[in-house]
């Protein structure tokens, strides 16, 4: 691949703050449809502080430092992206990438006696798909739906018993005691962190679909005959019969940002592929 003269690496963003944005780079010497953005590690639990007397919580030596203020429980953590190591600050680095390893078909044709049936099965193996569609329909995103997975697992921070946010390490325990396994929190902090494009929205978009299957029926001949044909044949055909993947959206087989070559793999609300039915019949006089 090569680009303008003296350029060796171009980027591409795709999408919006509201809607889900990603930046797609393209580098001479590496492949298409690299995604950049930040690696997400879940969030900060109590375990990441100390607490002293008068309640102020310090982070734990080792514990990832976030670009700038101080974190609480519940709030996103993003990967280290400093020299030392130890620190958030907000560079990016390669999360995905949209184009597949490989793609291919399979076509097989049976018949037996007057039967027959076609199928082609499409798959897609290794290409990575941005949710952009989760992205914007997040807790924070007005007039949207929110995903099932928020119903009952984000961290709570509003005490039952005052009604008010606390920030005391051993009531947020006791509020979330599985807190390793629950999204962030709705804070102000966390509106903001979930605009930032980052590992959380990436997902395998590997898929095997069966795209089209045919069954149809031959009249024998000497039935035909007798109605003065030469050949008859009655089939139905379904199309997109079913797909078989590991990705949460509608459809892994989605490119929505206009520069499909360079962004691919981006979906953002795309209507997925519709199945559909046909009934036909082939005659012959």
């Amino acid at each position: 691949m090569s680009l303008e003269d003296g350029i060796t690496s171009k980027t591409f963003g795709a999408g919006s703050n509201r809607a889900g944005m990603v930046t797609y780079y393209a580098t001479v010497g590496e492949e298409l449809g690299d995604m950049y953005g930040y690696v997400y590690q879940g969030i900060y639990t109590t375990d990441d502080f100390t607490q002293a007397a008068n309640g102020t919580l310090t982070l734990k030596p080792g514990v990832v430092k976030p670009a700038s203020g101080t974190p609480k429980p519940g709030d996103i953590k993003f990967a280290a992206d400093n020299a030392a190591g130890d620190q958030f600050t907000r560079k990016m680095v390669k999360i995905g990438n949209g184009t597949p390893d490989f793609i291919g078909g399979i076509s097989n044709n049976f018949s037996y006696k007057g039967f027959d049936l076609a199928v082609f099965l499409k798959f897609s193996v290794g290409g990575d798909v941005y949710n952009a569609t989760k992205h914007s329909m997040s807790p924070y995103a007005m007039f949207q739906n929110v995903p099932s997975e928020f119903g009952d697992n984000y961290y709570r921070v509003i005490d039952p018993n005052t009604g008010q946010a606390t920030t005391n390490l051993a009531r947020l325990k006791e509020l979330n005691p599985d807190e390793n396994s629950r999204l962030w929190s709705l804070s102000t902090t966390n509106s903001s962190y979930i605009t930032y494009p980052s590992s959380y929205y990436v997902e395998d978009g590997s898929y095997l679909r069966i795209s089209m299957v045919t069954l149809g029926y031959s009249f024998p001949k000497e039935f035909l005959s007798h109605i003065k044909l030469t050949n008859a044949r009655i089939y139905a055909t379904v199309n997109n019969l079913a797909t078989i993947t590991g990705y949460s959206g509608f459809d892994p087989e989605v490119s929505a940002a206009s520069g499909v070559t360079v962004t691919p793999g981006y979906d953002s609300s795309s209507f997925p592929r519709s199945r559909s039915y046909v009934l036909g019949i082939n005659l012959t006089f």
